[in-house]
């Protein structure tokens, strides 16, 4: 390893994220913004204004200016997380389901077989909001209203260590090897996904065209990751896909995370971040071995906390993208962590600022969750 010392240009000036690989291979004349437009071309339909722009060019680096006066929460300030947002529109069941990173894959799905990949059968053949009926529909079924009490009330004795656990820095910068795996994943996306659309097709390629759904999609991922974190004291098993993917609705039930408001759904007129958790709470109660609404408190607000930062997100999803490397599990590979891994690199700080601290008000009542969990008599 060959290390280089330069003096700075300008004395003081701050470089950021040069630990995140993906940012930094851009080809010549490529401008990469706040909003990550450099390698993978991973794209916005509308761009609003970096937050760097808005700070005086004539600033001393240290000067102590208010974050809101200077701008640096002004995107985030448009991504309103509490309003209705709507899904992709589907035509029917004779039109391809879309399910995956932004809603941009289909087919993947569709002769698999295997049970423990997926909690739903064909769900090629149903629209977003059908598979999200089965996989409502399944977890009433499925959840057991003894376990739940017995985990309430007489919780197993590795419960207690668990509920204090701690979990170890995740926002530190990246070491070398992380950076190398960020560089070849960034690598080979582009150059597969990316640069071949480009070339032969069409001059200006737009892959996200729903950026706010792409960030509220997020939580239920990282609460998902680290549940397993959390239960399993750090230490990865092999049953870490299955409870990940049993966690996160947009895995194993290829289903939304939240509803746009529907007349016939009473929960669909909840803000969005509220469905999410009332959601992944209904999960947590339903499918792994510690069914235990304060541990799912706890990682809720660890998810929070964790959210608001960039390199822990990047770190948190590449984790669980190696975890999902092997047989069936892989499909979860090409439709969800590499494109999320990607794109969080470029993800906006302001907004994940914003959606940490709007996760931090949601409240949700064990009435609300929608099981029966009335206490014996």
């Amino acid at each position: 390893m060959l290390t280089v010392t330069l003096t700075k240009c300008t004395p003081g000036e701050d470089f950021k994220d040069l630990d995140l690989t993906n940012r930094l291979l851009a080809r010549t004349g490529e401008v990469v913004s706040e909003k990550g437009k450099g390698p993978p071309k991973i794209q916005v339909m509308s761009c609003l204004p970096s937050s760097e722009d808005t700070v005086p060019k004539d600033s001393a680096p240290d000067e102590a200016v208010n974050e809101y006066d200077r701008g640096v929460y002004d995107e985030a300030l448009e991504f309103d997380f509490q309003l209705p947002q709507t899904l992709p529109e589907e035509e029917g069941k004779s039109s391809i389901a879309k399910y995956g990173f932004n809603n941009q894959y289909s087919s993947h799905f569709q002769h698999l077989q295997n049970p423990d990949i997926l909690t739903i059968s064909s769900p090629e053949d149903k629209t977003a909001l059908e598979r999200w009926q089965v996989m409502r529909d399944s977890e009433d079924a499925k959840f057991d209203r003894e376990w739940y009490l017995a985990d309430k009330y007489e919780p197993p004795p590795d419960l207690e260590e668990i509920m204090s656990y701690q979990l170890p820095s995740l926002d530190s910068p990246f070491t070398a090897e992380e950076q190398a795996q960020l560089q070849n994943l960034g690598r080979k996306e582009c150059k597969f996904r990316v640069y071949l659309l480009f070339e032969f097709l069409v001059d200006d390629v737009v892959l996200i065209e729903n950026e706010k759904d792409v960030y509220l999609n997020l939580p239920p991922l990282i609460f998902a990751i680290l549940y397993d974190k959390m239960t399993t004291l750090s230490s990865s098993t092999s049953e870490t896909p299955w409870t990940i993917s049993r966690l996160s609705p947009s895995l194993s039930s290829l289903a939304p995370a939240y509803l746009p408001p529907t007349p016939s759904i009473p929960l669909s007129a909840y803000a969005p971040l509220k469905q999410i958790k009332m959601g992944l709470f209904r999960r947590v109660l339903t499918y792994p071995l510690y069914r235990h609404l304060p541990l799912a408190e706890n990682v809720w607000r660890e998810t929070a906390r964790l959210v608001r930062s960039k390199r822990a997100v990047v770190r948190l999803l590449m984790e669980a993208r190696g975890e999902f490397m092997e047989g069936d599990w892989s499909l979860y590979v090409r439709c969800v962590w590499e494109d999320y891994v990607i794109w969080a690199q470029g993800a906006s700080e302001g907004v994940l600022q914003v959606l940490g601290a709007e996760m931090e008000k949601i409240s949700v009542e064990e009435g609300e969750i929608g099981f029966d969990m009335g206490d014996p008599e």
